[in-house]
């Protein structure tokens, strides 16, 4: 059972530097980026994703900050420890759902937001002892499946659990098992859960992150400035589905205070807010088939169709994805639909495995020369990003459209 978490891996995992941001952050290669916000303009033009509710499981959310102010919803609370700071979690639902002014890039900025709080930030007082003294297996799932029972039709993992792929280590059944058993849950109320293929450079590389590598969920890569996988935050792996950029990006948040946010939490807001415009127009689709629309659609640099363990079947494709869900829709109902109980592995990326890859899909960890930690069965808690804050802007640049979605998309 997952009751430690190793104190070296807690440090990269949710303590936000608050520190003042470097005020010029890097360029970008242009021509992928430049793609993607055309595309996220092609698609905000059909829908922002209105009557959609898109649960954020992270560490709350402000819901009284005026770019999202009554579109938040009650939030549900598993961590129980006093002064929680919600900064996370808010920058969090600003990028997916928050409908600012120029120059911060909307996406699904007509969206609700679910909170649920299932970690405490970095810098709240008892947030070091909850982490020793938690079940984050339990914590994760029963998050799931709230958000699930709520009626959310997203859900948003922007971490995970890194454990050890092997059913010889102590407690890896138990805990994943757990975590399966909520996605497949939420699955079967036709929600769709988007996680982080988080990797975290010290941790060993048979461990896998969870949900991420769960069948069923969308497992999402980040990708640096050049359009590839970022190694220092994704991992390479057979369950990742599609990409999306994990570079730095303003984001409004509490204080009225700008957060540069980067890392798994970008890259998964990004794919969030496709599966949000894709359940706003076509809400019966089931999660197997918004994984084809997005699967689909998805820009690779080798070829519509291309898969490969790095980024997927290719960056994600917001407007792509509308169409190609259009075309399911128009199918009617799926053969596979969700039940209560195990999800075939063959489910994950709906109805039915892609072509042969070349590469395992989780390989199976032998015990000889583990790390003393794997073999304790201590689980990590990851969630590669970095945060810092800046003052707002007292005037916002003028225009928005798919030239600033595409700088923030590279930048």
């Amino acid at each position: 059972m997952l009751t430690r978490i190793c104190a070296s891996f807690l440090a990269v995992a949710l303590t936000a530097a608050l520190t003042v941001a470097d005020p010029a952050p890097a360029r970008a290669d242009e021509s992928w980026a430049r793609q993607l916000g055309r595309d996220l303009g092609l698609a905000r033009q059909v829908t922002k994703g209105d009557g959609v509710t898109v649960a954020v499981l992270s560490t709350g959310v402000d819901r009284n900050l005026p770019w999202l102010r009554g579109r938040v919803e009650k939030e549900k609370d598993f961590v129980g420890t006093d002064h929680p700071t919600r900064t996370l979690g808010t920058v969090l639902a600003s990028l997916v759902a928050g409908d600012h002014e120029s120059p911060f890039i909307r996406l699904a900025s007509g969206a609700r937001v679910l909170p649920v709080r299932i970690l405490p930030d970095g810098e709240e007082p008892d947030a070091e002892k909850w982490w020793e003294d938690s079940d984050l297996a339990k914590v994760f799932a029963d998050g799931i499946r709230y958000a699930a029972d709520q009626g959310a039709q997203v859900i948003v993992m922007p971490v995970a659990l890194m454990t050890p792929d092997s059913p010889y280590v102590e407690g890896y059944s138990r805990d994943l098992g757990v975590l399966s058993d909520a996605v497949t849950h939420a699955r079967a109320k036709n929600a769709v859960v988007v996680a982080s293929n988080v990797h975290v450079g010290d941790v060993p590389p048979r461990y896998f992150p969870y949900p991420a590598s769960s069948p069923g969920v969308i497992a999402v890569n980040g990708l640096n400035e050049q359009g590839e996988r970022h190694p220092a935050y994704s991992k390479r792996s057979g369950a990742v589905l599609v990409s999306a950029p994990a570079t730095e990006i303003g984001v409004p948040g509490p204080s009225d205070l700008v957060y540069d946010l980067g890392g798994d939490p970008v890259a998964v807001s990004w794919v969030a807010a496709a599966v949000a415009f894709v359940k706003a127009k076509y809400p019966d689709l089931t999660p197997d088939q918004v994984a084809r629309a997005l699967a689909a659609s998805a820009r690779h640099p080798k070829g519509e169709g291309t898969y490969d363990t790095e980024i997927g079947y290719g960056i994600v494709n917001p407007d792509g994805a509308l169409k190609e869900a259009a075309k399911l829709a128009a199918q009617g109902k799926p053969v596979l639909v969700a039940k209560d109980g195990a999800v075939p592995e063959d489910e994950h990326f709906g109805g039915g495995r892609p072509d042969p890859i070349g590469a395992a899909r989780h390989p199976v960890a032998a015990m000889a020369g583990f790390p003393a930690l794997m073999l304790a069965g201590v689980a990590a808690l990851a969630g590669a990003f970095w945060l810092w804050r800046r003052p707002r802007p007292a005037e916002p640049v003028e225009g928005e459209g798919a030239g600033e979605s595409a700088d923030a998309a590279g930048a």
